[in-house]
């Protein structure tokens, strides 16, 4: 989803291209989350708003930080505790949060395989 650009035109060239940034409804939707889960990201440090409008306090998000977004959303969906994520995400690149996701992806998809033969699911601490 492209969510726009302020351009300067001149004889139908573009001199200046910057991304827009998006209010907190629509940088919601681009990345398939609540408008809640992104004030509580933002609370807990996960994906602070690029800035805050003083007055209605509104919250913006600059679009390069969808990609953050949207990786936060899949490691919530494959149940990883908000403190694993805040881990994740100060463990420096995005490289290596996506080798991490990759890891719990292959954990996960062990885990259904042993709990659908009805094996039990192995203890972390064993």
């Amino acid at each position: 989803m492209v969510l726009g650009a302020l351009c300067i035109l001149k004889a139908g060239r573009i001199l200046n291209a910057a991304p827009l940034p998006c209010f907190t409804g629509r940088t919601a939707q681009a990345c398939l989350l609540t408008r809640i889960a992104l004030r509580i990201y933002g609370e807990l440090g996960l994906l602070v708003p690029d800035r805050v409008d003083p007055p209605t306090q509104y919250r913006c998000y600059h679009p390069r930080q969808l990609k953050r977004a949207r990786l936060i959303r899949l490691l919530r969906e494959m149940e990883m505790p908000l403190a694993e994520i805040k881990r994740v995400l100060e463990a420096g690149s995005m490289k290596t949060a996506l080798e991490i996701v990759q890891l719990r992806r292959a954990h996960c998809k062990l885990n259904g395989q042993k709990q659908s033969r009805g094996q039990p699911e192995e203890s972390p601490h064993t």
